[in-house]
């Protein structure tokens, strides 16, 4: 496995590529979780990751999946597996093991593949599955998680009982996205009905107080202990140079609602984007020559009229602080990020009114 760069590499996993790098099939990746182990099962009990291995590249898997494929009765192929399996541990036949392996076959137990560990592994129940309730997208709500309700859940059904324990894996997998859900916006429709402009504006609800150093939601609130501007480099590194903060989580801690101590808890680093951070935040920002440049306000077409379809009187080409989109007073929606509805619509109101009386078919501004 190649190692990490950048700070901002991710390993994406392909089916292809594992079969290349690994020689591994998908009947040979279920093998290698039956025997090492994994999500639903401790594997077998001598078997490592190197046994497994070779195991699983003798096509045993494959066999397992053409069992299971056509429907075949386990109590039939899996003992015809377990003799093909345990005949390779003692002869390493295909040498594929290294070395033969005679303890581990004598000690082979005689219940595998548990039907029920194959099961979760090919087909694992989704909202998709037989017999359940496929989920509307329309409940789906943006809105701040619940870490009481998240804690109560991994105590409860992923076995993370001690607070120790706890506070570890919820810092190394939860803390960074409740912070970026803050820095999220919510989301208000304004309707112009004079020319029927639909705008849609993401005002961000989070605030911040410069004396404090608090930046805080309805329900949430993240100390900033440090913040600077820095280059970023792997697959961000076009985005040039980003706020990166350190934040304290002692609230996010609180509000997991089991009274855990505050004390010697680990900081957290995260990148933010520029555009989400209230003023003050990054104390330099207003002088500092990485933003001296003027920020661009952000504008996009949400499903334009093509042009030949649209009439001259009513179509019109804006420009807004560089970003390009159409209006057309029949039916138009644009979107963005702080997004100045009065200076939009004045604009707009301009471009029409120049366009009635120019009769242009279209006119930048």
């Amino acid at each position: 496995m190649s190692q990490h760069t950048y700070d901002d590499e991710m390993i994406l996993y392909t089916v292809d590529s594992i079969h290349r790098s690994l020689s591994l099939t998908l009947g040979g990746l279920l093998l290698f979780a039956l025997l090492s182990g994994g999500d639903y099962s401790n594997g077998i009990f001598g078997c490592g990751r190197v046994v497994a291995l070779g195991l699983a590249r003798c096509g045993f898997g494959d066999q397992l999946l053409e069992a299971i494929d056509k429907d075949e009765d386990p109590a039939i192929f899996s003992p015809r597996l377990r003799g093909l399996i345990c005949a390779e541990l003692r002869d390493n036949s295909q040498g594929k093991l290294g070395s033969r392996h005679p303890s581990l076959a004598a000690q082979f137990p005689d219940d595998f593949p548990d039907p029920k560990i194959v099961r979760l592994y090919n087909k694992p129940a989704t909202s998709w599955s037989c017999g359940q309730t496929i989920p509307s997208l329309s409940d789906w709500k943006t809105r701040e998680p619940s870490i009481a309700k998240i804690t109560q859940f991994c105590s409860d059904h992923l076995g993370w009982k001690t607070e120790s324990v706890l506070k570890e894996k919820l810092h190394n997998y939860l803390w960074e996205g409740v912070f970026a859900q803050m820095l999220f916006s919510v989301r208000l429709i304004v309707q112009d009905m004079k020319y029927v402009i639909l705008i849609e504006i993401r005002k961000p609800l989070l605030l911040y107080n410069p004396t404090s150093k608090v930046l805080a939601t309805p329900n949430v609130q993240a100390q900033v202990l440090s913040a600077e501007t820095k280059a970023r480099k792997g697959q961000f590194s076009a985005l040039g140079h980003q706020p990166r903060l350190s934040i304290s989580v002692k609230n996010f801690v609180d509000l997991m609602c089991r009274g855990y101590s505050t004390e010697n808890l680990k900081t957290l680093v995260v990148w933010a984007s520029d555009d989400f951070l209230p003023a003050g935040v990054i104390q330099s920002k207003a002088s500092s020559a990485k933003y001296k440049k003027k920020r661009r306000t952000v504008a996009v077409i949400a499903d334009p009229v093509p042009k030949d379809t649209c009439q001259s009187s009513s179509f019109v080409d804006v420009s807004l602080d560089g970003a390009k989109f159409t209006l057309d007073s029949s039916n138009v929606a644009v979107s963005g990020i702080d997004l100045v509805m009065r200076r939009l619509k004045r604009k707009a109101a301009d471009a029409l009114a120049s366009d009635e009386e120019n009769e242009v078919p279209g006119k930048q501004i």
